[in-house]
C-alpha cells in the first residue's frame, strides 16, 4: 500500500488514510512495518531478477520462479518453455497465492515479468508485497539474450517494452536502475590503433620489446576488443613507463629507435592510449562507484530488516528498531572517520566501506544488546531508554549540585559533549583536561562556558580534541571489525577447540594437482583455484602397515550441507583462503563422480598472493582435506598380497581443504591415529580368526 498525495498537500497511507503526515517519507517511514516479507520482483526478461534475489535472499526463503518451476516439471533447460506445460504452471501460481494471503512469517520472492501497471500493483495489494523494479534498457537485455538465452527470448524481450507501462509517480516502487560496464563505449582512437599496429610491426621487424600481455593489447586495440579491466591494466601501464621515454632510441633519430620502450608503449596505444584510457578509467570508476552506492543501500536495508526482525523476539525496555536513514547516517560516519585517519586502520581492511560496514555492525550490536562491544560511538542516534543513553545521561552537568565532589573518583570528569556522534570529555579543573591531553599524545585545554560555569576540554581547540578523540576511537573500533566482519568469534572458537581436541579428526593428502584458472567475473579478470581434496577409489601410500581407499559416494550434498568447511594453505587456521558453511560462502564444494571437487576465488592477502606465485610455478599443487568418519563408516580387509585394507565409505565431517607442500600421504600420528586404531582391532580379529582356525585343524587331525 503506498503513500498518496492529499489535496491540502500532506499525505496520507493508503486510499483511504487520514491525511494527516507532512510528507511521503514520514508516512513510509510510519508504516515500516505494515508490509509482510513478501518482496515483488519485476522487470523485463534479462533485467536480473533472479540474480537480485539469488543475492539477498536468506536460508529458508520461498522463491516463486516460473523458469525453475517449468525446468522441475519438465526436467528441460531453466529457458526453454513449453508453451502445454504453461497453463498447469499458472495453475499452481494461482493456488500459491491463495495460501500466501494467509501466511504472515514466510519470507518469500515472486519473480514477475508482467510489464503491466494494472497487474503488478493488484498483486502487491492483493498479497501486501513490497515491488522492486529491475530498471535496464532493452539493448542491454537483449544483449544478455544473445549470450545466454534461446533464440526466443529476443522476442519475449521485445514484447515487453512494447507493452510496458511506465511506473507513476504515486506507485510505492522500489526502482532499482541495472546500468552494465559494458555500456561505456570503449571504441578506441584511430590514434591507438596506428600505434599498436606500429608496435605489432616493430615486434615483428626486431623480434624484442614488450611482451605476451603487450601484443594481446594491441590486437585487442586493433580489433575493438578493450574491456574495462583491459583500460584499467592500460592505464596503470602508461603510469609506469613513462619513465621509458627518457632511454635513448625511444625517440626518431636517437640511436638505437625504436627502443624496447618505445615498442612496448606503442603496443599500448601510445600517447593517444594513454590520455584515452585515463579519460576512460574515471569513466569506469564513477559507474563502479554508483553500483558500490547500491549494493551498499541493499546491505544496509538488508541489515535493517535482518534486525527489525530479530528484535520482535525480544522484550527489551528501548525501542531498538532501526531505519534506514538512520543506518545511512552510522554508514556516512564510518566513510568520514576512516578518511580522516586511515593509518588507524588495520592493514586487513581494504576500504573505507568496509570500516564504515563494521561500524553499522557494531551500532545494531548495541541496539540488540544494550551495550557496545567496545568504544561507544553514534551514541546521539540511540533511543531514550537504551542503557548506553541512560548511562550518558546520568553523567550530564547537573548545575544544582557540587560536581567537584560527585565527580572526583573519576578524575573531576564532570561530562561529555557530542559532536559528530564523538563524545568529548569536560573537567571541572584545566590541570585535568591537560593531564588527558598528555595522555593522548597532546597538549593544552581550552575552556567551555555552559549556564554561567567555567569546565574545561583537552586540548588547544575543539576541533583537535575531535580529531584525537575520534583517533582514539577508531583504535577501540579495531576490536569490533575483527568481530564484525568474521564470523562470530564464540562459533569460531568452539569449532577450533573441537577440531583441535578431538581424537578422531584424520588428514590425507593426496598428489593431485590444484591449478589455477583465470576467468572473468563481474567484468574483472580473477584467479580462481580448483582442485580435489580427495578422489574415490585411489588406493594411497603406505599410511604405517595399511592402505586406504575412499569409496564412491563417501562425499555427499548433505556432508557439504551440514559442514562448516575451511580452505587453508597447509591445513594452517591462520592461512584461510575461504569458506562453506553449510554449502554456501566463498568456497565451492561439490561431490561429483571423481570426488571431492572445490574451487574458490583467490582473496586479495598478502600469503594468498604469495601462493598464487608459488601454484603458478608448480611449487605447490597438491590437496588435502581433514575429516571424520561415524562409527562404522569404515571397514578393514586385506588384498591378494596380505597387505591390510582400509575402506571408508562415509565421512561424518569436514573441516578443511587444503593446498599442501608435501605430495604423500601424511602419516603424521596425529594423522593417522584413528585409522591405527582400527587397524590394531582388525589384526586382533585376524589374530584371533587364525587361532581359531589353527585350533579347529590341530582336532581334526586328532580325530584321524
Amino acid at each position: 500500500m503506498p503513500a498518496y498525495k492529499c489535496d491540502n498537500g500532506k499525505y496520507r497511507w493508503g486510499a483511504t488514510g487520514p491525511c494527516k503526515y507532512d510528507s511521503k517519507q514520514q508516512a513510509e517511514d510510519d508504516n515500516k512495518d505494515y508490509y509482510r516479507n513478501i518482496t515483488i520482483v519485476s522487470g523485463s526478461p534479462c533485467s536480473g531478477k533472479n540474480t537480485y534475489v539469488r543475492k539477498n535472499k536468506k536460508r529458508g526463503d520461498i522463491v516463486w520462479d516460473f523458469d525453475k518451476i517449468h525446468s522441475a516439471l519438465t526436467d528441460e533447460s531453466t529457458h526453454n518453455h513449453i508453451e502445454q506445460v504453461r497453463k498447469y504452471i499458472f495453475s499452481m501460481r494461482d493456488t500459491f497465492y491463495n495460501d500466501l494471503e494467509n501466511e504472515k512469517d514466510l519470507r518469500v520472492w515472486i519473480i514477475n515479468s508482467s510489464p503491466i501497471r494494472s497487474v503488478r500493483n493488484e498483486l502487491a495489494k492483493r498479497l501486501n508485497a513490497n515491488i522492486v523494479y529491475l530498471k535496464r534498457t532493452k539493448e542491454e537485455c537483449l544483449k544478455v539474450a544473445e549470450n545466454e538465452r534461446p533464440e526466443e527470448w529476443k522476442g519475449y524481450i521485445e514484447n515487453y517494452f512494447e507493452r510496458f507501462e511506465d511506473i507513476e509517480e504515486n506507485e510505492n516502487i522500489n526502482i532499482i536502475e541495472v546500468k552494465a560496464l559494458s555500456d561505456i563505449d570503449l571504441t578506441p582512437t584511430q590514434g591507438m590503433i596506428d600505434e599498436a599496429r606500429k608496435g605489432l610491426e616493430w615486434r615483428k621487424e626486431f623480434g624484442r620489446g614488450g611482451t605476451e600481455v603487450g601484443i594481446r593489447t594491441a590486437r585487442m586495440i586493433i580489433n575493438n576488443e578493450l574491456t574495462p579491466d583491459r583500460v584499467t591494466r592500460m592505464f596503470s601501464f602508461h603510469s609506469r613507463h613513462q619513465v621509458d621515454k627518457e632511454a635513448e632510441g625511444y625517440n626518431s633519430g636517437e640511436k638505437g629507435y625504436p627502443s624496447n620502450g618505445r615498442i612496448a608503449i606503442a603496443l599500448w596505444g601510445g600517447d593517444a592510449g594513454f590520455s584515452w584510457s585515463e579519460r576512460k578509467r574515471e569513466e569506469i570508476k564513477e559507474e563502479e562507484e554508483k553500483r558500490v552506492s547500491a549494493k551498499i543501500k541493499t546491505s544496509l536495508e538488508n541489515k535493517r530488516d535482518e534486525h527489525n526482525e530479530e528484535i520482535k523476539e525480544l522484550s527489551l525496555d528501548w525501542d531498538a528498531s532501526v531505519t534506514l536513514p538512520m543506518l545511512e547516517k552510522v554508514f556516512d560516519r564510518g566513510v568520514g572517520a576512516y578518511n580522516t585517519n586511515p593509518q588507524s586502520v588495520r592493514p586487513s581492511v581494504k576500504s573505507p566501506e568496509q570500516w564504515a560496514l563494521a561500524r553499522v555492525n557494531s551500532f545494531l550490536y548495541a541496539m540488540k544488546k544494550g551495550k557496545f562491544r567496545s568504544g561507544k560511538h553514534d551514541t546521539d542516534l540511540l533511543p531514550s531508554k537504551h542503557p548506553v543513553k541512560k548511562e550518558m545521561e546520568e553523567k550530564k552537568l547537573d548545575m544544582n549540585i557540587d560536581c567537584n565532589d560527585c565527580f572526583k573518583n573519576k578524575r573531576e570528569l564532570v561530562g561529555t559533549i557530542i559532536t559528530d556522534g564523538i563524545e568529548l570529555p569536560l573537567f571541572s579543573t584545566k590541570e585535568e583536561a591537560e593531564k588527558m591531553a598528555e595522555e593522548l599524545g597532546g597538549s593544552g585545554s581550552h575552556p567551555h562556558s555552559i549556564d554561567g560555569k567555567e569546565y574545561f576540554m583537552p586540548f588547544d581547540s575543539h576541533e583537535q580534541c575531535k580529531m584525537m578523540m575520534s583517533k582514539d576511537k577508531n583504535m577501540e573500533e579495531e576490536e569490533v571489525m575483527e568481530e564484525s566482519y568474521h564470523y562470530d568469534k564464540d562459533e569460531e572458537e568452539d569449532e577450533k577447540k573441537f577440531r583441535n581436541n578431538n581424537p578422531n579428526v584424520e588428514k590425507r593428502t593426496f598428489n593431485l594437482e590444484s591449478k589455477i584458472e583465470t576467468r572473468e567475473i563481474d567484468g574483472k579478470e580473477r584467479n580462481v583455484v580448483v582442485g580435489y581434496g580427495s578422489v574415490y577409489n585411489s588406493r594411497s601410500e603406505n599410511l604405517g602397515g595399511f592402505y586406504e581407499y575412499i569409496s564412491e559416494g563417501a562425499f555427499t550434498d548433505e556432508l557439504i550441507n551440514s559442514s562448516d568447511v575451511r580452505a587453508l594453505i597447509n591445513h594452517d587456521p591462520n592461512l584461510i583462503l575461504a569458506r562453506s558453511k553449510n554449502g554456501k560462502g566463498t568456497l565451492k564444494l561439490n561431490a561429483d563422480s571423481k570426488g571431492l571437487k572445490y574451487e574458490f576465488e583467490m582473496p586479495d592477502t598478502s600469503y594468498a598472493r604469495d601462493l598464487l606465485i608459488n601454484m603458478k610455478n608448480n611449487n605447490l599443487n597438491q590437496s588435502s582435506f581433514a575429516f571424520t568418519i561415524p562409527s562404522g563408516g569404515d571397514e578393514w580387509s586385506s588384498d591378494e598380497a596380505g597387505n591390510n585394507i582400509r575402506t571408508i565409505n562415509k565421512i561424518e565431517k569436514l573441516f578443511d581443504i587444503s593446498v599442501v607442500t608435501y605430495p604423500a600421504y601424511s602419516q603424521a600420528a596425529s594423522d593417522v591415529m584413528v585409522a591405527q586404531r582400527g587397524l590394531k582391532q582388525y589384526k586382533e580379529t585376524k589374530k584371533l580368526v587364525k587361532h581359531s582356525l589353527l585350533g579347529l585343524k590341530i582336532e581334526i587331525n586328532k580325530r584321524k
